[in-house]
Formats: C-alpha cells, structure tokens, sequence
C-alpha cells in the first residue's frame, strides 16, 4: 500500500499543530472524580486512542511527533475537554496492557469496541495511520498493524487503500 499523501499530509499537519501547544484544560485526572463531560469523552474515544497507540508502538518506537499527533487527535476528538494528565494516564495504561496482554489481544479488544459503527471503523483506520506517519514515514511493522487492525474491524484491503489514499 502506497503512502498517503495529500489528506493524511493535512491531517497529520492540522493534529501536530493541535498537540503541540499546550493543554488549556490541567483538570487533574483521577478517573472517577473527573467531570462527567471528561469521562464520557474519555471512554468515548478510549477505542481511538488505543488503535493510534498500538500502530505508534509496534515499531518498537515512541516517537515524539507520533506522542503530539496522538494528543491533538484526542484533543480534537473531545473538542479540548480532556487535558494532558488524562491522556498521559490513558497512554500509561495503554503501554502496560500491551506489555502485559501482547498486540495481538489488544487489536482483538479494539476492534470489539469500535465494531459496531462503519464510520467509526473507518475513523480509527485514517486517525492510526496518520499517527503512523507523524515522523515521515510508515515502519513495516506500523502497517501491518494498521492492516491487522483492518481485518479485524471487517474493512478490505482495497477499501482500506481508498482511505488512506483519500480516494473516498
């Protein structure tokens, strides 16, 4: 599968620029005692964030534009509502469970949890991609997670390439 070019170019852009400045919400994050709109919103996009993860770490690497593209995605898809501790607390419990349930489980859950809705699947193809790409490039290993993930949420190869194209 070819690179996307122009969409996840201007994607990735518009969400490096999104998580590279700081968060205007310090809300402190201890779960429950979060505001009702900041943890409906983080079990909301929960699924998302977790597939951006997954694709981001499987080349082993955490690289810091893949870490600001990832938080300005999360900060776009909760309109700002949630702040940079409750995405660092997200992204702790994302390493340990793939430390301790390995990719293949975590794919597995993911894509349980994003299933249900086409637009949704498709939304969390292009969000992972285009974190993959936050460095200007996509590891062998990042796209085979994208297309495991692809499998998984019933979206073909051939679709999955429109996407990512922005053929659609």
């Amino acid at each position: 599968m070819t690179a996307p070019i122009r969409t996840l170019e201007r994607l990735k852009n518009q969400l490096l620029s999104g998580g590279s400045r700081p968060s205007l919400r310090p809300t402190p994050w201890s779960g429950n005692s979060a505001p009702p709109e900041a943890q409906a919103a983080y079990q909301r996009i929960r699924p998302f964030a977790e597939a951006m993860y997954l694709v981001m770490a499987a080349d082993g690497r955490l690289d810091d534009r893949e870490r600001i593209t990832l938080r300005g995605a999360l900060r776009s898809l909760t309109a700002g509502v949630l702040g940079t501790g409750a995405m660092e607390s997200m992204l702790s419990e994302f390493e340990r469970l793939l430390a301790v349930q390995g990719l293949e489980l975590r794919l597995d859950d993911v894509a349980s949890r994003i299933y249900g809705e086409p637009e949704d699947r498709e939304l969390a193809l292009v969000l992972a991609a285009t974190v993959a790409a936050a460095d200007d490039r996509t590891d062998s290993a990042e796209q085979r997670t994208i297309e495991a993930l692809s499998e998984r949420l019933g979206v073909g190869k051939e679709r999955l390439e429109s996407l990512l194209s922005g053929r659609d």
